[in-house]
């Protein structure tokens, strides 16, 4: 902020459309040199397996799970998964919490909606 007082300018919105350099900046697939200054922590793991116990939903599931295994939920590492996909509680946080994680992340930047997909796949 410093460094900008001493200059005379506007900001002005444009649409990501309208700015290609910006926008082709932004959407970046990241440099491995960045990696050596930041590498992420991700405790999603932990929190959907805190917010797994005593969930009534959950617990549902983890009895079908052990009362018919491999059909079609599974149980991994405390984590309940629906074939190959995770299980998380409904009415919860963690539903938000990957869309953040995979769309707000100051590395990446926005990806756009297909983008952003692919990258919760």
């Amino acid at each position: 902020m410093a460094k900008l007082l001493g200059y005379d300018f506007e900001i002005m919105y444009r649409l990501g459309r309208d700015n290609s350099v910006v926008d082709a900046l932004s959407r970046g697939s990241g440099s491995s040199i960045l990696n050596a200054l930041f590498v992420p922590q991700v405790s999603l793991w932990e929190d959907i397996k805190k917010a797994s116990t005593g969930h009534p939903y959950m617990e549902q599931i983890i009895q079908q799970t052990w009362n018919s295994p491999g059909k079609p939920y599974t149980w991994q590492d405390g984590v309940v998964f629906f074939k190959t996909r995770v299980v998380v509680p409904p009415n919860t946080a963690m539903i938000e919490q990957p869309l953040l994680e995979f769309h707000d992340t100051k590395m990446r930047g926005d990806s756009g909606i297909l983008g952003t997909f692919k990258r919760l796949s």
